[in-house]
C-alpha cells in the first residue's frame, strides 16, 4: 500500500506487509504540511495504524494539521499507533515548537516510545505513538551508520 508524492522528487509514504495481515486502507484528506496514510488492521482487536513524514522545516500550520488528521484517526479506532519522521527535535522540550507538539501528544493521551536518538546529529526525529488503548513493549533503537 502506498501513497506516492504527486510533484517533485522523492518523498510519498508507503507500508510493505505479508499477505496474512489484513489491512483496509483509510481515507483521509491530504493535508498541507506532511505526507501520510493511514490503515485499519484488522483482526481480533482493531488497530488503526498512520505511517507520517513530514519535510526537513516546520511550518506554523503542522500543529493544527496534525491535530485535525490525529481526530480523523480517533473516528475509526480507540487503539492507534503511529509511525513518524516528524522532524522535530523531540528531544529539545525548551523549544516552543518542540514543547506545543509535546502538549498535543499529552492532550491526546498519546505515549511517545523512543528515547534514543534517530539522527546522526543525536537527536530524535522519527517515533513510534501509542494511545493507551494499545501497549508496545520492548521496543528497540538498532544503530546504524548515518
Amino acid at each position: 500500500m502506498d501513497n506516492p508524492c504527486s510533484e517533485g522528487r522523492g518523498g510519498g509514504t508507503a507500508v510493505i506487509h505479508c499477505d496474512d495481515l489484513s489491512l483496509r486502507p483509510l481515507s483521509i484528506p491530504a493535508v498541507s504540511f506532511f505526507e501520510h496514510l493511514a490503515f485499519r488492521l484488522l483482526g481480533s482487536q482493531s488497530l488503526t495504524v498512520a505511517i507520517i513524514c513530514c519535510p526537513p522545516k516546520t511550518s506554523s500550520s503542522f500543529l493544527s494539521d496534525f491535530t485535525d488528521f490525529f481526530t480523523q484517526l480517533l473516528f475509526f479506532s480507540p487503539s492507534i499507533l503511529l509511525f513518524c519522521d516528524f522532524n522535530i527535535h523531540i528531544d529539545s522540550p525548551k523549544s516552543k515548537f518542540t514543547a506545543d507538539f509535546l502538549d498535543i501528544l499529552n492532550c491526546f493521551s498519546l505515549t511517545q516510545h523512543v528515547n534514543s536518538p534517530t539522527h546522526s546529529h543525536g537527536h530524535i526525529l522519527d517515533l513510534v505513538c501509542s494511545t493507551a488503548s494499545f501497549t508496545i513493549q520492548n521496543l528497540t533503537n538498532q544503530p546504524h551508520d548515518f
